[in-house]
């Protein structure tokens, strides 16, 4: 398992796996900014990338943030379509639900804490994520001036 040394505090980077174990994607908080990368059968897919979000008139969801919990799960379903080329379609996949809080310079502690949770969904062949705000005081209307998402 790799080790990163953020701020004096050792973190290990989390990891999930597809089912079948040859899609992971990895996530890790470096110097208070998020960053993900991709592999397959071992091989770098998509190299370490910044995630973020840059918010107008207010305070921007790109840095000063650490990992406050991981979840991960797993599901597997298969469906009938009503019309298309597949009787069945099987949706399985593993999740890592990656909770972020970020502390706004500044302001006192308990104004100034924010919520982020990105939340990777890992299949056989391929890699999909999402940001979610969950419901939260210090975000609650707010308008995206540009996203930092990366692909390396």
């Amino acid at each position: 398992m790799a080790l990163v040394c953020c701020a004096g505090m050792t973190q290990a980077k989390e990891k999930q796996t597809s089912p079948n174990g040859k899609v992971a994607v990895e996530f890790d908080v470096v110097n208070g900014i998020p960053y993900y990368s991709v592999s397959y059968k071992g091989k770098d897919v998509i190299n370490p990338s910044r995630l973020g979000i840059e918010l107008i008139n207010d305070y921007s969801l790109i840095d000063n943030f650490k990992i406050k919990d991981v979840n991960k799960s797993k599901f597997d379903e298969t469906w009938e379509p009503v019309w298309g080329e597949s009787k069945t379609i099987r949706n399985n996949y593993k999740e890592m639900e990656v909770q972020l809080v970020q502390q706004q310079p500044g302001k006192k502690k308990k104004e100034s804490l924010r919520y982020l949770t990105i939340r990777f969904r890992v299949y056989d062949d391929g890699v999909g994520f999402r940001y979610e705000f969950p419901e939260q005081d210090n975000l609650t209307y707010f308008t995206i001036k540009e996203e930092f998402t990366e692909f390396a």
